[in-house]
């Protein structure tokens, strides 16, 4: 495993509020990672979002806290 997909996996939550992708895939690889996945708008999320990846809106706070497994629990992300 690669030290990214090492970072990917030791995460509960991928967070990407930025409006601008400049680096890498962090929505793909996050979600290719089973995480949960927040993301601010940028160009491409609608397209990512069209082939089935869940992507929440840092607006929807209080909904990821909910899905968030609880302290110590590790595993795939709900759907």
């Amino acid at each position: 495993m690669s030290p990214q997909a090492d970072v990917y996996a030791a995460a509960d939550v991928v967070l990407f509020p930025s409006t601008w992708e400049g680096w890498g895939l962090p929505v793909v690889e996050g979600a290719a990672a089973g995480r949960l996945i927040v993301a601010g708008p940028y160009p491409v999320l609608d397209e990512i979002r069209e082939a089935g990846i869940k992507v929440y809106d840092p607006d929807e706070v209080e909904e990821v806290a909910w899905l968030r497994p609880p302290p110590g629990v590790r595993g795939r992300r709900r759907r």
